[in-house]
C-alpha cells in the first residue's frame, strides 16, 4: 500500500472509529488531495478488484467522501481550494455513476453524471463547444477518467432508449411521454457524440470504435 492509500485508509478509520462527524480542523486541502488519490485508485479497479483491496465497501467509501468534503468546505479555518474541491466532486460522482452502471441503474447513472456538468446534453452546439473548451481546463485526475465516463455515458443512454423504445410499454406508459423520452435520449447521444468529437484527440481510439460501434 502506497502513502496516499494508507492515509486514506487512516482517515477512514478515523472516522468509522468515531460515530461523531470527523474534527472539522482535520479536515484541509491536504485531506482532499489524498481523496483524490483515493478516488482515482477506485475508479481505475473493477467490481472485484474493489471488494479484495478496498477496507470499506463501496458505500461506506462514498459516505466517507461526502463526508469529508462537506466537511472541508464547512471548515472557516481551512484555505479554499475552490479547484481541487471541484475535482473532488466530479471524480466522486464518477464514482456513484459508476457503481449504478454496475448495477444496471441507469437512470440513477445518469442523473450523477449529468451531475458532473463534464458533458453537454442540451443538443445546442454552442454550448457544446463550451464544454470542449471546459474540458481543456479539466485537471488530469478528471480528465484521465473521461474516456471511461464516455462509455458509461453513451451505454447508458443506449440502454434508457432501447428500454423507452419498446413498443410493448405503449400498454403501461402514456405513448406522447414514451416519445419524448426516446427523442431526449436521441438528443442526449447526440450532443455527447459531438462533444467527444471535439476533443478526439484526446481520447483513445479504442474508446471511439467502441462507441461508434
Amino acid at each position: 500500500m502506497n502513502a496516499d492509500n494508507y492515509l486514506a485508509n487512516q482517515m477512514f478509520s478515523s472516522r468509522t472509529a468515531n460515530d461523531n462527524a470527523l474534527n472539522k480542523s482535520h479536515i484541509t486541502g491536504k485531506s482532499l488531495g489524498v481523496l483524490i488519490r483515493q478516488l482515482d485508485y477506485t475508479l481505475n479497479m473493477g467490481p472485484s478488484e474493489r471488494a479484495k483491496h478496498n477496507q470499506q465497501s463501496d458505500e461506506e467509501f462514498v459516505e466517507f467522501c461526502i463526508h469529508t468534503i462537506r466537511n472541508y468546505e464547512n471548515n472557516v479555518y481551512a484555505e479554499r481550494d475552490y479547484k481541487t474541491v471541484q475535482t473532488c466532486n466530479i471524480l466522486l460522482k464518477f464514482l456513484q455513476a459508476t457503481l449504478k452502471y454496475e448495477n444496471n441503474e441507469y437512470d440513477a447513472t445518469l442523473e450523477y453524471i449529468k451531475s458532473t456538468f463534464v458533458f453537454p446534453f442540451d443538443g445546442d452546439y454552442t454550448n457544446i463547444c463550451k464544454h470542449a473548451e471546459q474540458y481543456e481546463q479539466l485537471e488530469d485526475d478528471v480528465c484521465s477518467h473521461v474516456p471511461d465516463m464516455i462509455v458509461i455515458t453513451i451505454e447508458t443512454l443506449y440502454a434508457l432508449w432501447k428500454q423507452y423504445s419498446d413498443p410493448n410499454l405503449a400498454n403501461v406508459l402514456n405513448e406522447d411521454y414514451r416519445k419524448h423520452l426516446i427523442q431526449t435520449y436521441e438528443k442526449y447521444i447526440n450532443s455527447v457524440m459531438v462533444f467527444v468529437g471535439l476533443i478526439s484527440s484526446k481520447i483513445p481510439t479504442t474508446v471511439l470504435k467502441k462507441i461508434n460501434r
